[in-house]
């Protein structure tokens, strides 16, 4: 797609005052045709660009004003105040191919603790790292047919990229042996391009699930995988491969227990000795368990130690392992019911395990990956929410700690597949870059892909950024208040948050309120499922309150996209003209006869959830933007 530009000129610098590194400017534009999309109440476009006569270009965005008589389109634009802003010279305003080519640029927030005292509460005044978009996203597997999941990733010493997966027509084979099969890729230019699939493994009687692989210090692949069929796992398996990947040696059975199943690379204790992860969560009480199977490549000797306690179902899944800077090994652990990761240590070689414990890395239905970075920090890949949003973090502690505020996005969930996606696994290119698999599928015949996306490592140390931090994950009911001062009836609040990746028991939600006396309306967004998938997620509720009589306005699934994962979303609640409307990144929630007032109070709220508010934009029924500071309150929760 060639990139669309408009020229513009500068109306009015300066039109909110700068504050710290940002600064905003009305613009007029002689190209109506990139914002034809835009919504007309305050949504704003964040793939533009503005670009100067000598070609720089910084990342903005933009909101769309009314036009005044005999002008053209007037927009809102925000850029750094470092860009020199005049009206003599001349700006081209850039849609860009991809959103993600320049850092996007938020309006702040003022220091809130300036309006208000913030000591005590859950909600803070923070700093926390700018958003970052996926970027470079290539399909290193196009199938057309075939269901295509469970991807695993090395890097050889050539430096080729060498992805793994299985193939098949569902999910998991139940009476169909010919139902999975182990295939390959590869590429040599660090995943720009991908060869044709290979066939690896296919064995008649089984599905063939599952592969995993690394690359030994000697050059060696090493291949795990196991086989399944009628509801059961019938065994892991390891193969290994001198002459990467073109030939493989016969299968070694992993362990004693025939249901267990895998999902992470093997990792190199020594030049004897690797350690695979394995778990057992079908067995029986006796059996159920993660375990760790130490393989002497020399003799072929196997050692068995147990990770987590057997019998334990809820933390006896899937399991990563790698090796932290301090010697030690760091394992974490799908949960069958927790929407969080578990954690276990060992500091023996993976002899005896720690007990486990829960971490703050969300996770559900889905496992993790986990690597060691050349600068010695823990990188996991994990999926945000229920397969919609996979991410990036790091421990710099050895495991200690996880920065998960600043997870980096890899890929959001696309609605039309649904619910098969994720299990991402990631590997280091070079020192600038990360690369990470992950799949998106549906059963044959309608195919699927294995997504591969390169990440800077640059984006998981970003620059903060001012906000209003609600920091307390076990919080229920947590309320952030602000007076308005509203000349006119009606009133449009556009709320700019993230869910930042720490939550309490589900269901998690957001909510904004607009109130005035005995009357308030209320935008409420949920997210998060039962362990069991029976509750409700991406669903929003509305109701309006007039004197105690509570009307509910909406209440079912989030129209337009899923709004449940750690990206920037933006919740609006508009009072207009005897209506009252809500809507999500500008997709409309619900329209409903209200009586126009004028409200007097905004209302931010969250269940078991830390959320991160980005910008706080009020907009009179005339699309005047409201500049000045709001003054605030907070309450704790549950006042």
């Amino acid at each position: 797609m060639s990139e669309e530009r408009a020229i513009i000129r500068v109306q009015e610098p300066g039109f909110w005052e700068r504050r710290g590194e940002l600064v905003s400017a009305t613009v007029e534009v002689s190209a109506a045709q990139l914002w034809d999309e835009t919504p007309e109440f305050g949504a704003a476009q964040s793939d533009l660009a503005l670009e100067t006569e000598d070609g720089d270009r910084t990342a903005v965005q933009v909101w769309t004003l009314p036009s005044r008589e005999g002008e053209g389109r007037r927009l809102q634009v925000l850029f750094p105040a470092d860009v020199p802003v005049n009206g003599e010279q001349t700006y081209r305003l850039v849609r860009l191919e991809r959103a993600q080519d320049c850092a996007v640029y938020e309006h702040p927030l003022p220091d809130w603790s300036s309006c208000a005292s913030l000591e005590g509460t859950s909600w803070t005044s923070a700093h926390l790292p700018r958003l970052m978009r996926s970027r470079d996203i290539v399909a290193a597997v196009d199938s057309p047919e075939d269901h295509v999941a469970f991807p695993g990733i090395c890097r050889a010493p050539n430096g080729a990229l060498i992805v793994v997966y299985r193939a098949g027509l569902t999910h998991a084979a139940q009476d169909n042996p010919r139902d999975g099969r182990i295939m390959l890729v590869r590429s040599h230019d660090l995943g720009q391009t991908w060869s044709e699939p290979e066939l690896v493994v296919d064995s008649p009687d089984y599905d063939d699930r599952n592969p995993a692989i690394a690359c030994l210090s000697d050059g060696t692949l090493v291949l795990c995988w196991d086989k399944y069929l009628q509801a059961a796992h019938h065994g892991a398996f390891l193969i290994t491969s001198e002459d990467l990947g073109r030939t493989w040696s016969d299968p070694v059975q992993l362990g004693q227990i025939l249901n267990v199943h895998t999902r992470s690379r093997a990792l190199e204790l020594s030049e004897e000795e690797i350690l695979v992860p394995l778990s057992c969560s079908d067995g029986g009480p006796e059996e159920l368990a993660a375990y760790a199977i130490i393989v002497n490549r020399r003799t072929g000797e196997q050692l068995t130690s147990v990770l987590t306690p057997i019998g334990d179902r809820n933390i006896a899944d899937e399991v990563a392992v790698a090796r932290a800077a301090d010697g030690r090994l760091v394992a974490l652990i799908r949960s069958n019911s927790d929407p969080v990761l578990w954690q276990t240590n060992s500091f023996d070689e993976g002899r005896t395990w720690c007990r486990p414990f829960r971490t703050s890395i969300p996770s559900q239905f889905t496992p993790a990956d986990l690597i060691t970075l050349d600068d010695g920090r823990l990188l996991c890949a994990f999926s945000f929410r229920e397969r919609r949003n996979e991410r990036l973090l790091v421990s710099r502690d050895c495991g200690e700690t996880w920065d998960i505020e600043s997870s980096v996005d890899v890929l959001s969930g696309t609605r039309a597949i649904g619910g098969d996606r994720s299990y991402p696994a990631t590997v280091q290119l070079d020192e600038e870059t990360l690369g990470t698999v992950l799949y998106e599928t549906r059963p044959h015949p309608h195919g699927g892909r294995i997504y591969f996306v390169r990440t800077l490592l640059a984006d998981l140390d970003r620059k903060p950024f001012p906000c209003l931090y609600q920091s307390d994950p076990e919080a229920e009911g947590a309320t952030f208040e602000a007076p308005l001062r509203c000349p006119e009836l009606g009133l449009g609040v556009h709320v700019t948050y993230r869910f930042t990746g720490k939550f309490g028991a589900p269901p998690n939600a957001f909510e904004v309120a607009l109130a005035a006396g005995p009357r308030e309306v209320r935008l409420r967004y949920q997210m998060g499922t039962s362990p069991d998938r029976s509750r409700p997620t991406n669903v929003v509720r509305a109701t309006a309150t007039t004197s105690g009589d509570v009307q509910v306005l909406a209440e079912g699934e989030a129209q337009g996209d899923w709004f449940d994962d750690g990206n920037l979303h933006t919740i609006c609640l508009e009072l207009g003209e005897g209506t009252v409307r809500g809507l999500l990144d500008g997709h409309e929630q619900f329209s409903a006869p209200a009586e126009r007032f004028r409200p007097d109070l905004l209302r931010l709220t969250t269940d078991r959830a830390c959320v991160a508010v980005q910008s706080i934009r009020l907009l009179s029924p005339g699309r005047r933007v409201y500049p000045e500071p709001l003054d605030v309150t907070v309450l704790r929760a549950g006042d």
